[in-house]
C-alpha cells in the first residue's frame, strides 16, 4: 500500500478519537493548539499516518 494510501486528515484522527468534533478539530488545528511528533499543527488537510 502507498503511503499516500494509508494517511488520514488530522482533524479526522482528532474526531474518531474523541478528543472532538471534526469542526472543533478544525479550530484546534488553526489556533495551533494541535502539536504531531513535537511540532505545532496549523495547515488544515494535514495528513498524518495513524499507525505511527
Amino acid at each position: 500500500m502507498a503511503q499516500a494510501e494509508k494517511t488520514i486528515r488530522l482533524q479526522k484522527i482528532i474526531a474518531r478519537s474523541g478528543i472532538a468534533s471534526r469542526r472543533k478539530a478544525e479550530e484546534l488545528i488553526q489556533h495551533g493548539l494541535v502539536t504531531v511528533n513535537g511540532e505545532t499543527v496549523m495547515t488544515l488537510g494535514t495528513k498524518v499516518d495513524p499507525a505511527v
